[in-house]
């Protein structure tokens, strides 16, 4: 009996003997029988034991990419494969097809799309493998492509035809499904689809390896349908496809076991961690982040428990390796933390995953999140504090501070310590410099222009200067104008931020939020865009010194919210704190002091009213 047929069988003692005959020219496979009979332990052991090798064959070199695949060292993957594929026609076609997949598997895992639709269109050409792919290929004699990761030393002339145009159209699929294209992805899974139940027989196949071939078409058929349900915002119908995925996949899977596949990121589709994981993201789209937690806390449970595969059967099963998805776990779950406005949380699972997360922006951008939100609680916190604080004098019924309480708005560390804010820029500019997709890109610049307000209000300018240059949506474009002629007035440049908001042609909903709300940064109702502008426009007016015009914009934002003239029997009509206090200010500028305590008092405001102080008649007679 061969080595490889008493390696099939689990006979790992038996083959290394039958390899050890001939050392020299079996090195590669005596390190593989080796790392099975150890029980698949250290995927990273074996890898570096390959490497140590240098065999140039093309079989070591795609097993080397599959367990960097796993290890998720991507670039490793594309530098080993890279050469193959430029002399794909000096190679066996079983290998040359198992590289591409695994090439466009790579692609997909580092969202290169235009590199993964060109790989995919040179296995999509006609007549590419016609020589090798079969309708009907000899039972027990051909390899088959989606279940098995091992090759013979006899090479196989022939292919299912069937199994390479199926995994082709799932590749198809999920290339849209990055792309966030619903219906091109449905197409190509219905055809993937097609291809399975007209070109994959039963009868080709021994009954074991089809039971675990039809048991991968279940697990892609109803995850993948999942996926795009997902995307196309359905989500009961994901829900229906997961349970699906998992009534017909659990039987044939196991307590403790991984789901056979020779596609290294299949087994996510299956395995019990990723389930949770799916349905935390379900719940997390469902505005249920605490039920999401639950699940994301599930699948890591899930992880921890994960026992050893069975590696007495070599052909049916892979590494338990790949479920080893700690990182998206924790990120995950610090979304979940964040949408709970839970940042410190958060950052916590962030700083757990740094080290393998740190070439992401997207990963730079949720840590500034964080930041940002602690800050907006400290805001609250501190806000709230102060009011509590205050007390009613007795005597002359006047709102007074206590007097051993001194309230600054600056720590005394904060010269040596760094604040939340400034944190959130140094993570936003991380971000800026990873970052290639331009929709990410627009929510970073409108977080930097955020953080950097206060302490960097040239930064935030140049931000969004930045964002008022690229192909942003209208309410983007106006949150940046805004953001610019903030900047504009602390900067001590009144005028052109009084040019930046006389020019905003639409009129939009925006949603706002309050500092002061137990939330902090959760955003409460819709604002008309041009009462927001109103209220800019009559800071600006005031930073400038042109009271008059600062009035009239003032009651500009009056006559948006519909607030007119009430007599002062009637109870006053509500007054947004942002009004309130500048018409306070600019009765203070005139010198009206009876007037501005009195809108404390009443919080009496309506649209015309007059804020100068009267004067007295200083004329005299001859």
């Amino acid at each position: 009996m061969g080595s490889f047929s008493l390696f099939a069988e689990g006979n790992f003692q038996a083959a290394l003997e039958e390899l050890e005959k001939n050392r020299d020219q079996n090195k590669h496979n005596l390190e593989v029988v080796k790392y099975y009979r150890q029980g698949c332990k250290d995927p990273q052991e074996l890898l570096d034991r390959m490497i140590s090798l240098d065999c140039p064959s093309a079989v070591s070199i795609y097993n080397k990419s599959v367990l960097s695949f796993y290890l998720e060292h991507y670039g490793a993957v594309l530098q080993y494969l890279t050469p193959l594929c430029s002399s794909l026609d000096c190679i066996d076609d079983y290998i040359s097809i198992k590289i591409s997949f695994l090439r466009i598997e790579t692609y997909l895992a580092m969202e290169l799309k235009e590199e993964a639709n060109a790989a995919l269109e040179t296995l999509e050409k006609s007549g590419i493998y016609s020589s090798v792919l079969k309708l009907n290929p000899e039972k027990g004699i051909f390899h088959p492509l989606i279940i098995g990761s091992w090759v013979d030393d006899k090479s196989s002339d022939e292919l299912s035809e069937g199994e390479y145009w199926f995994a082709t159209n799932v590749l198809r699929c999920r290339y849209h499904l990055l792309l966030s294209e619903a219906e091109p992805a449905k197409k190509a899974l219905n055809e993937a689809e097609q291809n399975w139940v007209t070109k994959v027989k039963s009868e080709n196949y021994d009954p074991e390896m089809f039971a675990m071939l039809a048991s991968q078409y279940f697990a892609i058929k109803n995850y993948l349908n999942a996926e795009i349900a997902y995307t196309e915002g359905n989500m009961n119908s994901t829900l229906q496809h997961l349970n699906r995925a998992q009534l017909e996949i659990l039987p044939v899977l196991g307590d403790r076991q991984s789901h056979p596949s020779c596609q290294p990121s299949k087994e996510k589709l299956s395995h019990p961690i990723f389930h949770y994981n799916n349905l935390g993201c379900i719940h997390l789209r469902l505005g249920k982040p605490k039920l999401a937690r639950f699940y994301f806390s599930k699948a890591c449970g899930t992880l921890r428990n994960q026992t050893l595969i069975d590696s007495s059967k070599p052909l049916a099963t892979i590494t338990h390796y790949a479920s080893q998805r700690r990182g998206e776990l924790l990120y995950n779950s610090a979304l979940s933390f964040i949408n709970s406005h839970k940042p410190k949380q958060a950052l916590d699972c962030l700083h757990e995953i740094a080290s393998i997360m740190q070439g992401k922006p997207l990963f730079w951008y949720r840590a500034a999140e964080c930041y940002v939100m602690l800050s907006l609680q400290g805001l609250e916190i501190g806000r709230r504090e102060m009011l509590s604080d205050i007390c009613m004098s007795q005597n002359d019924k006047k709102y007074v501070l206590p007097s051993k309480v001194t309230y600054i708005f600056k720590d005394e560390d904060e010269k040596v310590q760094e604040g939340p804010l400034e944190k959130a820029i140094k993570c936003l500019r991380n971000a800026l410099t990873l970052c290639k997709d331009e929709e990410l890109k627009v929510h970073i610049l409108l977080l930097l222009c955020y953080s950097a307000m206060n302490s960097q209000p040239q930064c935030a300018l140049s931000s969004a200067q930045q964002l008022l240059h690229m192909d942003i949506t209208d309410p983007q474009r106006f949150i940046a104008t805004m953001y610019a002629s903030e900047a504009l007035l602390i900067l001590g440049k009144p005028r052109q931020a009084i040019e930046y908001l006389s020019h905003i042609p639409k009129e939009l909903k925006i949603k706002c939020h309050s500092t002061l709300s137990p939330n902090s940064a959760v955003f409460t109702e819709d604002q008309n865009s041009r009462y927001i502008q109103s209220i800019n426009l009559t800071c600006a007016h005031l930073h400038s010194g042109n009271i008059p015009l600062a009035q009239q914009a003032l009651n500009s934002a009056l006559n948006l919210l519909n607030i007119t003239f009430q007599p002062q029997t009637q109870p006053s009509q509500p007054v947004p704190a942002p009004i309130l206090s500048l018409a306070i200010y600019i009765s203070l500028k005139l010198g009206n002091h009876a007037q501005a305590e009195q809108l404390i008092k009443t919080r009496h405001i309506f649209s015309g009213m007059t804020y100068s102080k009267a004067t007295p008649d200083n004329s005299t007679f001859l």
